[in-house]
């Protein structure tokens, strides 16, 4: 990443899933958040995160089409 801190990666079409989410997360990762998953793969192919937090449901392109 940008600030050579770790990252991981949020995607969640809720905003309250997300805020909740982030603030679990460590302080040492940089956090980064998409609210579909056109966005969550872009940020996973630009930034390659340690881990990735994905909503399943979701419009468009759902969590189970990105796991395939």
């Amino acid at each position: 990443t940008s600030t050579g801190k770790p990252a991981i990666v949020l995607i969640d079409d809720d905003d309250v899933a997300r805020y909740l989410l982030r603030s679990v997360m460590p302080r040492h990762a940089e956090i980064l958040e998409a609210t579909n998953g056109g966005d969550g793969i872009d940020l996973i192919r630009r930034h390659r995160p340690q881990a990735v937090f994905l909503d399943l449901v979701m419009p468009e392109i759902t969590g189970e089409m990105m796991l395939e």
